[in-house]
């Protein structure tokens, strides 16, 4: 077991499952399936599940798409002479495991052994899958090293073949923690959006003052530089005022959180009684190389506008 979590740590890093231990707390939805996945249960699997297992599944899973259906035979991982002895009886059994991909990484399935029923599961992910299975053998002592030992001696290419399926799915895990940021990362993304704005007003002022100082006459007076400076500083800001960049696709729409109005639909705002006497104001959008910019007709509360801009940023969710 230790050396599957040492696997893991190479592959994803040192604190990959200590990450997924500290937001035990979250589920990750899957909107194909409408389904979530427990990230604490990733975390147990991949210090749990012995590598040979996670390797046989990944094998036979990789094949599936969502919406297909697979019965995989278990005798290779669960050997023959233990098949025979879950059946009750001296004479080999057939066991074979039967999946249902419903969404990236997640399953129902169940396991059939002696002619019934032995579990059934929903909403797994692979690893969960494989914590099934070690559960209904109960693999925790010779049972998994068997399959290690039948792995060992594929020909090197069937085995590199596994082993890069083992690193695939683990690599596939490294998703769950960008999931676990988005919300922070498009929050970032706005945050440097409005001061690259402000930024590029600096540069275009600096750029302007830079120009007239080249074209002034030689007797100008350094005050009189200054004072140009000035009105040209405040020109800018009132142009700039009330402007804030934003990431809008063509159609977007966003509802009011509280009243559940549509307050915008293809680029025009219908502002609803939560935005008080803003509600009737104008906004007026424009395409730029960095995404869209609204801008805000005079005469805006503060505070709605802030709030139009965080229903914007969270249309969707």
């Amino acid at each position: 077991m230790k050396k599957q979590g040492e696997l893991a740590a190479t592959i994803l890093g040192a604190d990959f499952v200590e990450k997924l231990q500290k937001n035990s707390d979250v589920t990750l939805l899957k909107p194909a399936s409408g389904l979530h996945i427990d990230a604490n249960e990733i975390a147990i699997a991949l210090n749990v599940v012995p590598r040979s297992v996670l390797g046989f599944l990944a094998a036979n899973m990789r094949s599936m798409r969502i919406g297909d259906s697979k019965t995989i035979k278990l005798e290779p991982l669960i050997g023959i002479n233990a098949a025979g002895h879950l059946s009750g009886s001296g004479a080999p059994s057939e066991h074979v495991l039967r999946l249902t991909k419903l969404d990236n990484d997640m399953y129902n399935g169940e396991i059939e052994g002696s002619g019934k029923i032995l579990t059934t599961f929903r909403g797994k992910p692979l690893p969960g899958v494989g914590l099934v299975v070690m559960s209904t053998y109960e693999m925790y002592d010779g049972h998994a090293a068997e399959p290690a030992k039948q792995i060992a001696e594929q020909p090197p290419k069937e085995a590199a073949a596994v082993q890069h399926m083992i690193n695939q799915e683990m690599v596939i895990k490294a998703g769950i923690i960008s999931e676990l940021t988005l919300q922070e990362i498009l929050k970032l993304r706005i945050q440097t959006e409005m001061a690259l704005s402000s930024l590029r007003a600096e540069i275009v002022s600096m750029a302007a003052h830079r120009l007239e100082i080249s074209q002034a006459p030689t007797e100008t007076t350094e005050t009189e530089s200054k004072l140009k400076r000035f009105l040209e500083n405040r020109e800018i800001k009132k142009k700039e005022a009330n402007t804030f960049n934003i990431i809008l696709a063509k159609g977007d729409s966003a509802t009011c959180p509280d009243c559940r109005q549509n307050v915008l639909q293809d680029g025009t705002f219908n502002g609803c009684v939560c935005f008080g006497e803003d509600r009737n104001r104008k906004i007026f959008l424009k395409k730029t190389e960095s995404g869209v910019q609204i801008k805000f007709a005079k005469g805006w509360d503060p505070e709605n506008m802030e709030m139009l801009l965080e229903i914007l940023k969270r249309r969707g969710k």
